[in-house]
């Protein structure tokens, strides 16, 4: 079994929003990335079959890491379930002064004294608030 995570746009509750197939957010501001956490199993015609992952333990927490080439760079943000409804969707904060820059996103799932971690499947796509003096674009 592996695990994943999809990241979620338009969020407004636990049973509406959609899925991004890129994560597009502007630096220099403060962001919000929410994410679903999923199992994935191979189906019969090759395809990933997704299933809903709802951790088990009875102390959960979610840590997300923003990679970048510069490992003195490297964000990390531990997540919250805006939603106890549905505890495999996540949130955290991009703020302001991240040095977020290119799209790679790992996570880590604690489960009591287990770790898991997720492969993200979707892109993050920084945009500048200032894109005249942008050196990454």
């Amino acid at each position: 079994m592996r695990y994943i995570a999809k990241i979620l746009e338009n969020v407004n509750n636990v049973n509406e929003f959609g899925v991004a197939e890129e994560f597009h957010f502007q630096t220099g501001n403060s962001n919000t990335v929410y994410l679903q956490l999923f199992t994935a199993k191979m189906g019969c015609d090759g395809q990933d079959v997704l299933t809903r992952y709802v951790p088990q333990g009875t102390s959960n927490y979610v840590q997300i890491k923003f990679d970048n080439l510069d490992d003195d760079a490297v964000v990390c943000r531990v997540a919250s379930n805006p939603f106890s409804a549905d505890t495999s969707i996540w949130k955290a904060d991009i703020m302001p002064t991240d040095t977020v820059i290119f799209g790679s996103m790992t996570v880590k799932l604690f489960e009591d004294s287990k770790e898991t971690n997720f492969k993200v499947s979707t892109d993050l796509v920084p945009e500048s608030t200032n894109p005249e003096n942008d050196w990454f674009i």
